[in-house]
């Protein structure tokens, strides 16, 4: 599962008064996200709390929402999907008693995550297209990354409506003038695109894609770089180079759907099907 923090890459939008104040909560974010990172359960609560009481006491309540719906990707990532559905059901409390209605689409979203990990893809796209119903057009940035979800979701089960939703995603990061989206996005059309054989839209894609790299904006994010490597060789017939690389990590996506998809551009239907099984079985 990719977690994804929803203020990581900007920095924490305080709405309280007092340089110390503010200041206090940017070093408390930081020390959030390190603590995410590590993974060490007692040292992320411990301080998560901490700083969630230090955001209501300040009153930044927007603030508070999404560092508590952060704290719901870290129970997903650390795969405890019962802390997960408290903390969703936390928030959720928090949000309806303070009235803040353009706040619902978070405790949705977390919702919509947590049904994704538990491989119920029918509930997750219930949820995550709930709450894109909510956050309206308030968060662009939320609204990409869930579209970007949802086309991860229905990468297999629906391919076009999964090159739909990302096609939205791109189109609104063009208008938003967002590079770090439209490179997510066009990454995400991608693997779409690889999964399901369309050679001549992936080729097309994929030179979109190289001539926004090239453009040397500091704002487009390579997260998905390997995998975009790795999903164009296969195309080129070299299938043993792609699985060599697909060994080195660092996709980001389901790498065991990644290297069943190799298997069957290549041909070997039968370790494209034991690939199949460990994805179901893992």
């Amino acid at each position: 599962f990719s977690a994804f923090l929803l203020n990581r890459s900007s920095d924490l939008e305080i709405a309280i008064a007092g340089t110390e104040e503010a200041r206090k909560a940017s070093q408390m974010y930081r020390q959030f996200c390190t603590l995410y990172d590590q993974g060490d359960d007692s040292a992320f609560y411990q301080h998560a709390l901490a700083f969630e009481d230090f955001l209501k006491s300040t009153n930044d309540w927007k603030s508070y929402y999404k560092t508590k719906t952060n704290e719901g990707f870290y129970d997903i990532k650390q795969k405890n999907l019962f802390r997960a559905i408290a903390t969703a059901q936390d928030l959720d409390a928090d949000v309806r008693r303070n009235k803040d209605v353009e706040y619902y689409y978070l405790p949705t979203a977390l919702m919509g995550n947590i049904y994704r990990a538990s491989h119920d893809t029918r509930r997750a796209e219930e949820y995550f297209i709930q709450a894109l119903n909510e956050v309206e057009d308030r968060d662009p940035k939320f609204t990409m990354v869930t579209q970007r979800d949802l086309a991860q979701l229905l990468c297999i089960k629906d391919p076009f409506r999964a090159i739909e939703y990302v096609t939205q995603a791109e189109q609104l990061a063009v208008k938003k003038e967002d590079m770090e989206n439209l490179s997510l996005s066009k990454a995400m059309k991608l693997y779409v695109q690889f999964l399901n054989g369309y050679k001549a839209d992936f080729e097309n894609t994929y030179r979109e894609y190289e001539q926004l790299q090239q453009e040397g904006d500091t704002a487009f994010n390579h997260q998905y770089d390997n995998m975009v490597e790795i999903a164009h060789l296969p195309f080129d017939g070299a299938y043993e180079k792609a699985l060599d690389k697909l060994k080195e990590g660092r996709v980001f996506v389901d790498s065991l759907l990644v290297a069943a998809t190799i298997y069957s551009h290549a041909g070997d239907v039968d370790n494209s099907i034991k690939a199949m099984k460990r994805k179901i079985l893992s």
